[in-house]
């Protein structure tokens, strides 16, 4: 099977391809690596100062790499299915302003999330 995004076969795709500064992915259990927060985070975009970045932790780790970055498509797989009902609300309105504008697809199992 081929896969192509903009024209561009995904298995083409490098760290240093358009493509691959193109997409951020909000997964429902993010990987850290063995390293800071600070580490974790600027891996969304290693050109990143320390004063562009913010803590968290893993499902905020993630959100932040993909604001941090900020990609053209965005994909979220029940990006804020650990979080509580509160910063939940906060967060998709945040993802609401990430999400304008790029082509992004949200995999919810909360009612919540799917209906906004």
């Amino acid at each position: 099977m081929l896969i192509r995004i903009d024209g561009q076969d995904i298995r083409d795709a490098t760290l240093d391809s358009t493509l691959r500064h193109s997409i951020g992915v909000v997964p429902q259990d993010a990987v850290l690596f063995n390293e800071t927060i600070f580490h974790d985070i600027h891996y969304g975009r290693l050109s990143a100062t320390k004063e562009e970045l913010s803590g968290g932790e893993k499902q905020g780790v993630a959100l932040a790499r993909a604001f941090l970055k900020p990609p053209a498509m965005l994909l979220c797989d029940k990006a804020t299915s650990a979080l509580d009902s509160t910063t939940e609300a906060e967060i998709l309105n945040a993802l609401k302003s990430l999400a304008n504008n790029r082509t992004s697809i949200f995999i919810a199992h909360r009612l919540t999330t799917a209906v906004q």
